[in-house]
């Protein structure tokens, strides 16, 4: 956890790739998020993502364009 540049009483956590995301993100949001929310279609999209990303489809152009599709339909 960082103190946000400019704002000494504000405090940010950052996490970087999927993993962290799996180990971390993923189960939060399936106890204190899903039960709650209206937002499950978008959340089943960026899961989707983050566990094709796991796989490695980001490494292959044809399956990173599926991919960035994929994660275009949240903005629809």
């Amino acid at each position: 956890m960082l103190q946000k540049s400019g704002s000494p009483d504000i405090y940010v956590y950052t996490l970087k790739g999927y993993k962290q995301i799996i180990k971390l993100v993923i189960p939060f949001l399936e106890i204190y998020f899903c039960p709650f929310s209206c937002k499950m279609e978008e959340y089943s999209i960026f899961k989707d993502v983050v566990f094709q990303s796991k796989e490695g489809k980001q490494k292959n152009k044809e399956s990173l364009i599926e991919l960035v599709k994929l994660s275009s339909r949240v903005r629809e």
